[in-house]
């Protein structure tokens, strides 16, 4: 959404804006995401149970990443994470998109091969930009 209620439809070098939640974000395959989803430039909240891991891979992207340690087997810190990380997002309108931003295209379908257009039966990669839902 833009400041006058329009819709944004992507951020200047052509991503469509966003905020990716990662939990086991200190290690391995999580911290391996982070930093890659970061890279592509969206904005990541991480989460794990060691915050010193976590402040290691905040500083690969220190701009695009937020720390919430959490450790996920406790209901009431994962519900008080949850509430922040939307907080957050609700914070900055870049991460808000209106419900007609996405599957505006009724002829094509979102299946884990890629993109289908139902016209013409070819098949796609898949684009974020086409913010599809429909699988």
């Amino acid at each position: 959404m833009d400041g006058t209620g329009g819709e944004t439809e992507s951020e200047p070098d052509g991503k469509a804006p966003g905020i990716t939640w990662i939990t086991g974000a200190s290690s391995g395959i999580g911290r391996a995401l982070a930093i890659h989803i970061a890279n592509g430039g969206a904005q990541v909240a991480l989460s794990a149970r060691s915050v010193d891991d976590l402040t290691s891979t905040v500083q690969h992207s220190p701009d695009r990443m937020r720390l919430f340690p959490l450790d996920v087997t406790d209901r009431v810190a994962t519900a008080a994470t949850v509430a922040a990380i939307e907080r957050l997002a609700r914070a900055d309108r870049s991460h808000a998109a209106p419900s007609n931003r996405w599957d505006r295209d009724p002829w094509l379908l979102n299946t884990p091969g890629g993109i289908v257009d139902l016209r013409s039966g070819g098949l796609g990669d898949h684009d974020r930009a086409l913010a599809m839902t429909r699988i």
